[in-house]
């Protein structure tokens, strides 16, 4: 009987571990969450209305990278998404290596007018290979400075849990956070996030790219909170 039990004990633990790995964080989103995602060259050719029949919700779309790159598909995905009835946001991937006022003159050349879109997103994910001259906190503040003047908001960070302890919890509380922990719970690591990308290996069938997996989000509100992240007016300059 001992022997039985510890049997169908380890095999208890073992379809537990394999339940965990397949479904890791998206057992702690809600059935009623509102879930997006977000995208870039990598996932190819996308399916905007495949997209809103999976019930996603918003999508925040590849713009820019440092103070030149652009991202292949961001036209045609901002053509496309603006078909949908999906809320749409754009992002801008944020370099060490160049500074924030070029950055931020790159994304805006881009991005133009949001008046009807999400807030602009900066993704702030700096890593020990980055050589960058530049200081990341004050590049940052003179990036999100510019923002604001020019979209009279201030802009989401996305970031990962180590560069949102280094760079970003002391110094932007005011920005909406979107944290990236794909292993546990946001609230585990602050209870003050706006978006939560809660896993990077889910598939989907909306989309024809390099990449096989697509990043899923939650948003930590109602569909009606979520509105409210809508730019209305912008103020259009920054000098």
């Amino acid at each position: 009987m001992k022997k039985y039990l510890k049997v169908a004990g380890l095999l208890f633990i073992s379809v537990l571990i394999i339940i965990l790995v397949r479904k890791g964080n998206s057992l702690f989103v809600s059935k009623n969450a509102v879930v997006g995602v977000d995208i870039s060259h990598y996932q190819g050719n996308v399916d905007f209305d495949k997209m809103e029949r999976d019930n996603i919700q918003f999508v925040f779309i590849k713009a820019t990278e440092g103070a030149k790159y652009k991202d292949d598909m961001f036209e045609i995905n901002m053509d496309r998404a603006e078909k949908s009835n999906i809320y749409i946001g754009c992002y801008h991937f944020f370099s060490a290596k160049s500074s924030g006022k070029k950055q931020v003159n790159n994304y805006i050349k881009t991005v133009g007018d949001l008046t009807g879109k999400l807030l602009p997103v900066v993704d702030v994910e700096v890593y020990e290979s980055d050589d960058g001259t530049y200081n990341i906190v004050d590049e940052l503040k003179e990036y999100i400075n510019c923002v604001e003047k020019y979209y009279g908001v201030k802009p989401i960070i996305y970031t990962t849990i180590k560069n949102y302890n280094k760079y970003i919890k002391a110094d932007f509380e005011e920005c909406p956070l979107w944290i990236r922990s794909v292993y546990f719970p946001a609230n585990f690591i602050t209870k003050e996030w706006t978006f939560w990308q809660y896993s990077d290996t889910e598939t989907k069938e909306y989309y024809q790219g390099e990449e096989e997996c697509i990043d899923m989000n939650v948003f930590n509100g109602s569909l009606e909170d979520l509105k409210k992240l809508i730019i209305n007016n912008m103020r259009n300059s920054c000098r």
